[in-house]
């Protein structure tokens, strides 16, 4: 069962022995979709990302907003349950690997990247609600320079831990390793 579908349920999430993220490492797709949702001025931006994890890797697949588009949200980490889950369930059938709701992004009204100090305000609150942890990062967006950055944070022991590399700012890189072509001939030689 799903991460999604364990908080709509009630139930507690299950414990893990995998290592805490250290990396963020965002699909050229996903990147394409933060900087269109981020045209919208004047209202903060924000939602679920989806993805994968390995040894301390968290391979972002897919991002979505926590609730059905409408313009009397004013918290963007406002979650509608049955819209996450289903959001949630679809992402996973559709990517046919076992993608799940990994973590919240957030960017001001002005989508400028916020000073450490209001980001940590922001993740301190996401840790309260408990959409954060040492697993599941919040990364605040924005642009500096016209160029789509971001700032990543896990949280342990009520601390903040900045992951992907560096204090400051880091720039949102994708995946530049090339797509398989499925019409490849097979090497004979197995190489």
């Amino acid at each position: 069962m799903d991460r999604a579908t364990r908080w709509h349920l009630g139930l507690p999430q299950p414990r893990t022995t995998r290592p805490p993220t250290e990396t963020l490492l965002f699909d050229r797709s996903v990147h394409e979709r933060i900087t269109r949702g981020l045209h919208t001025p004047g209202r903060w931006s924000g939602g679920a990302l989806y993805g994968t994890h390995a040894s301390g890797i968290l391979h972002i697949r897919h991002v979505s907003p926590l609730h059905p588009p409408t313009p009397d949200i004013r918290d963007p980490l406002t979650i509608n349950l049955p819209y996450l889950v289903g959001v949630s369930q679809a992402v996973s059938s559709l990517i046919g690997e076992h993608v799940e709701w990994c973590g919240q992004w957030l960017s001001p009204p002005h989508h400028q990247l916020p000073v450490e100090d209001q980001t940590l305000i922001h993740l301190a609150h996401c840790a309260q609600r408990g959409l954060v942890d040492e697993w599941h990062p919040l990364v605040m967006l924005g642009y500096i320079a016209e160029h789509l950055v971001g700032s990543a944070y896990t949280w342990k022991d009520g601390k903040a831990r900045p992951i992907a590399s560096g204090l400051g700012p880091v720039a949102l890189c994708h995946d530049d390793r090339p797509e398989p072509d499925d019409r490849a001939e097979p090497d004979p030689a197995g190489r």
